[in-house]
């Protein structure tokens, strides 16, 4: 059996966190939750549905930030998520706009979602090379696999 590099974990990892990302986005169609509370993107299509009741509260955090500290002042305590994925929603609402202008809500959206995919990706590289100092890359790569494809984490 061929062994693989590391740079080869890497690219492989990336493409788990894509496509757990993936399966999240289209949770709805596999699991709808008829009698759950959920905050919907488009009504008809159940793409990126949400069912955490923080998830209403997070994207208006995002997406008026910092004037939203004053309506969810329990918010306040943690700005760091909602200035960072603002942020990130600013730039892709840029890079996005030749070909559609977001609203404020859409680049809130898209911040969120590109941080964390970020985060999933950082954390699973950083994990996988801990873990490759104390067991073989193979099981360093399946224990960042099991960690990626869990329940807790696709929702």
């Amino acid at each position: 059996m061929k062994t693989l590099n590391f740079n080869q974990y890497h690219k492989y990892i990336l493409t788990i966190v894509l496509i757990c990302f993936t399966i999240a986005a289209n949770l709805a169609w596999l699991n709808p939750h008829p009698n759950s509370k959920v905050h919907k993107i488009t009504e008809n299509i159940p793409f990126f549905w949400q069912y955490n009741d923080d998830a209403g509260v997070q994207i208006l955090t995002t997406a008026y930030f910092p004037k939203i500290f004053h309506t969810y002042k329990d918010r306040m305590e943690r700005p760091t998520f909602p200035i960072i994925a603002k942020v990130l929603g600013e730039i892709a609402g840029v890079v996005i706009s030749p070909v559609k202008k977001l609203s404020q809500l859409e680049k809130a959206g898209a911040g969120i979602l590109l941080l964390k995919i970020l985060i999933f990706s950082i954390f699973s590289i950083i994990s996988f090379e801990i873990f490759s100092k104390v067991m073989s890359k193979e099981y360093a790569f399946f224990s960042v696999f099991l960690f990626l494809t869990h329940e807790f984490t696709i929702k």
